[in-house]
């Protein structure tokens, strides 16, 4: 064998180079001898994490599309979208009229629409957050704003046209005194809304919490959820039919910080009790608390900084809060760790958190799954240079999960992100913008069915930039490797999905040089003693180069056992058949079997 062909041997989608081994669903690296006219199925590619994909065809990108805003300095973007992917909104602040003043625009059909200035006159307005319905229909803004009494106030707009139009801004906290640090977050049609801040009474700082029953049209008057003492930013999650709602915030007792969070599960009507999430017996300070649920909002995760290495801490209810179980920490114990965030896909069997650690040197960017429960950490970003905070966004299942963040690049400041798309089994980290100019403060938004991840950030003296990240997609056509070798089709169940969840879960398969405008199916059978059903998953025509790669996701399985079949043509006729068999035992997979090549 050649050196070239050793090569390849080494390289899951390489190895389709590579005449006389196939990759049977064994392990990375184990290659199994067949015979040649086998060879004509190209690879049987199992296991390949997403970020291994080197081909010319179908890698996963980030591509940067039209700037959301370059006139008057914007910055501080906030992004919004809807389940499919097809409406996005974003928030920003800009410098006009001598002010600094909220403005928001709505992305659909590649075109940015006219933007909207929601403020005016002489105000410093900063910090605006986004919330949408599913469908994005329905939008609200909320923001900090100062004006001539430099009190700080909180205030929001409100859109039921998917942001055409807009109502005039409502001021929500207390004019007397000061407020801040809202967050915004509501049920998945809009309908019902909360708003959260902290307000100042003129003897100590309170959360204050103020609803909306209708669209963002009005809102109630504010009620009050923790004792004085609050300070800093905490964290909001409310159920899909906005019943459940929880809150959480870090408050001084005793001359130390403690996490507290309360819920409501009757739309906000009463609250409980609040909860002390933190080692009150220890009383070191708390930072940063974060809290997300399930869309029914049965399981919460809690997430916040705690010691004098303020390291993350993690906690989860089953109940909607009611209780929670024993804390845990994803990151390593005795190094720093900085600005957690959390996610928690819609039937909570996913979550994930997010942080930036220090190695000893450097803070870099770091990821805890959570499947079933349990924790697998990962580091995202390379060690030499310090990320600034990271931001972390989900689909709805868990199967995509997303973390951006800005690094260094030795000239300048650039954005990079890394994508999961088998539910945090693997990640491909890559750059979604490097340039002559340092970026900063990105935010990352992925749609609620996992078909497109959209990132925000600023750059300096250009405004605030846009990008969408695309997974591998069928083409028409698709330039082949000026090595290539042998031709065939290619299919893969990736090994590392064992036990994780099936529904969502990603299938890669695709084609390399077979017969010109023949037909491909991709499809998955239970295995059955009666008529098996049948599901097809992709179906096309190759294209004219006879090449395409692409991902399809799983949909919901019985238990059982499956056939997932990629066929497609070779050029001399024969019909090629790959099948890797995999088992589903309560949603997740029991097993995945090695692929069989058939040809006819």
């Amino acid at each position: 064998m050649s050196e070239e062909c050793c090569l390849a041997c080494d390289n899951p989608r390489l190895a389709s180079r590579c005449p006389v081994s196939l990759r049977f669903g064994e392990p990375v690296g184990r290659i199994l001898r067949a015979f040649p006219v086998v060879a004509l199925l190209g690879a049987l590619m199992v296991g390949f994490p997403i970020g291994e994909n080197k081909s010319a065809h179908g890698v996963p990108t980030w591509t940067v599309l039209t700037d959301i805003a370059t006139a008057n300095s914007p910055e501080e973007g906030d992004l919004a979208v809807s389940t499919d992917g097809s409406l996005v909104h974003s928030v920003w602040r800009a410098n006009v009229g001598g002010g600094y003043q909220i403005q928001s625009a709505r992305y659909s059909s590649a075109t940015w629409s006219d933007v909207t200035t929601h403020t005016s006159g002489s105000v410093s307005a900063y910090d605006a957050r986004i919330f949408s319905s599913h469908d994005g229909s329905t939008v609200t803004l909320t923001w900090t704003m100062t004006g001539p009494s430099f009190n700080r106030d909180i205030y929001v707009a409100s859109s039921n046209d998917s942001g055409a139009t807009w109502t005039s801004p409502v001021r929500l906290s207390n004019s007397s005194y000061s407020s801040g640090a809202q967050i915004i977050d509501g049920s998945s049609n809009g309908t019902i809304q909360y708003v959260s801040w902290n307000e100042w009474n003129g003897s100590g700082w309170y959360v204050k919490i103020a609803k909306s029953s209708n669209s963002g049209v009005s809102w109630s008057a504010a009620t009050t959820l923790s004792d004085a003492g609050v300070d800093a930013r905490g964290g909001i999650a409310v159920s899909d039919d906005g019943a459940t709602v929880h809150v959480i915030w870090r408050r001084l007792v005793s001359s130390k910080y403690q996490t507290e969070s309360t819920s409501s599960t009757n739309s906000g009507s009463s609250w409980s009790t609040p909860q002390i999430h933190s080692d009150t017996a220890i009383r070191t300070h708390v930072f940063e608390p974060r809290i997300a649920s399930s869309s029914d909002g049965t399981v919460v995760y809690a997430t916040w900084l705690e010691g004098s290495t303020t390291e993350v801490t993690v906690q989860q209810s089953s109940d909607s809060g009611v209780s929670w179980g024993a804390s845990d920490t994803p990151g390593t114990g005795s190094r720093q760790q900085l600005s957690p965030s959390v996610v928690v896909s819609e039937g909570g069997s996913i979550a994930a958190v997010s942080w930036s650690e220090t190695d000893g040197s450097k803070f870099l960017a770091r990821v805890a799954v959570y499947a079933s429960g349990s924790p697998t950490s990962f580091t995202l970003s390379e060690a030499g240079q310090t990320v600034e905070a990271p931001v972390l966004t989900s689909s709805g299942d868990g199967s995509t999960i997303a973390v951006a963040w800005v690094r260094p690049d030795g000239a300048n400041d650039t954005v990079q992100a890394a994508i999961s798309s088998d539910s945090g089994s693997s990640f491909s980290v890559q750059t979604v913008v490097s340039s002559g100019v340092n970026q900063y403060s990105p935010d990352l938004v992925a749609a609620r069915d996992g078909s497109s991840t959209f990132a925000t950030w600023s750059s300096s003296g250009e405004g605030i930039k846009f990008a969408k990240f695309s997974e591998p997609s069928v083409s028409s056509g698709g330039s082949s490797s000026a090595s290539a070798g042998v031709p065939g089709i290619y299919l893969s169940v990736n090994g590392v999905l064992l036990g994780k969840q099936v529904q969502g879960s990603p299938v890669y398969y695709g084609a390399d040089r077979v017969a010109v405008t023949s037909t491909y199916v991709l499809t998955v059978t239970k295995v059955s003693n009666v008529a098996p059903s049948v599901v097809t998953l992709a179906e096309g025509t190759i294209g004219a180069d006879g090449s395409f790669s692409s991902m399809v996701r799983l949909p919901e399985l019985a238990p059982g056992t499956y056939n997932v079949r990629m066929s497609g043509t070779h050029t001399n006729g024969a019909t090629l058949q790959l099948t890797s068999q995999v088992t589903v035992g309560s949603g997740v997979f029991t097993s995945i079997g090695a692929n069989i090549p058939v040809i006819r």
